[in-house]
């Protein structure tokens, strides 16, 4: 895998985090970007997206603390990194709204951005989607998670639950839909986090031939060194074989083309 960080990209690169709840995954990514001493990070902009009206006031709010927080401490900031920050949008959109629906990703995107471009663009693209399936949620999920955090962030809708014969895997509706956006606006890197191994082989298994490169990350990437496993994903002329890296479960699929693969 080539790295951003050895041969970055000539333009600077724009970030689009999808269900992103809180805003905590964008504004912990830009955070962790401008604090790494031996690398000048080159940023367009951080969007992100969600499709309840609360949650995004709260990442509003998460955001104002943060660029609070960086004026407080300008002697160790740079301009880019407090632009980026201050600039840092939070939209509502729905994820699996049809491309005609005003509320879909791309209208919301496009209106943002006005008539300067064609279409929206975004480099990489996160995401922690709901993920857990409708048997999971009764079966396993833990009665203080049912009690105190929102079903929207963590069952995907089934628009007609009486019709699907496997909630094993209704978990998965999200990810379909990411991978169609991605290619939409032309993305290089995605990173997806799922709930176990189990969903990781799926999920991988739906990303296209236009991926270069596929990976699952267990939930520490970076721990065992040069060891890497691998997996068989997909089926029939799709079946491909994949890396996988780090110790844990399985915690996020990536995937890699032009300048984000080697």
């Amino acid at each position: 895998m080539q790295s951003w960080r050895n041969n970055p990209p000539a333009r600077s690169v724009n970030v689009l985090d999808l269900c992103t709840g809180t805003g905590c995954i964008p504004l912990l990514f830009h955070h962790e970007l401008f604090n790494q001493s031996d690398f000048e990070p080159n940023i367009g902009y951080i969007t992100g997206i969600d499709i309840s009206h609360h949650a995004l006031e709260l990442a509003e709010e998460n955001k104002t603390q943060c660029v609070q927080n960086t004026q407080t401490h300008q002697s160790s900031s740079t301009n880019l990194n407090f632009r980026t920050l201050s600039e840092m949008q939070f939209l509502k959109a729905d994820i699996l709204a049809e491309h005609s629906n005003s509320l879909s990703v791309m209208s919301k995107l496009k209106e943002a951005q006005g008539a300067s471009r064609s279409k929206p663009t975004y480099d990489i693209l996160i995401s922690n989607p709901p993920y857990i399936s409708t048997s999971a949620f009764r079966r396993t999920t833990s009665a203080s998670v049912r009690k105190y955090e929102p079903k929207l962030a963590l069952v995907p809708p089934v628009p007609n639950p009486s019709t699907v014969q496997n909630t094993d895997d209704d978990g998965d509706l999200f990810y379909p839909k990411l991978f169609e956006l991605a290619t939409m606006m032309d993305t290089k890197v995605v990173l997806f986090e799922v709930a176990d191994m189990e969903q990781a082989i799926r999920v991988a298994g739906l990303a296209g031939e236009d991926w270069e490169a596929v990976e699952i990350w267990r939930d520490d990437p970076g721990a065992g060194g040069d060891e890497v496993e691998f997996v068989d994903v997909g089926e029939g002329e799709g079946r491909r074989r994949v890396d996988v890296r780090g110790v844990g479960n399985g915690r996020s699929v990536v995937a890699y083309r032009g300048e984000g693969s080697g």
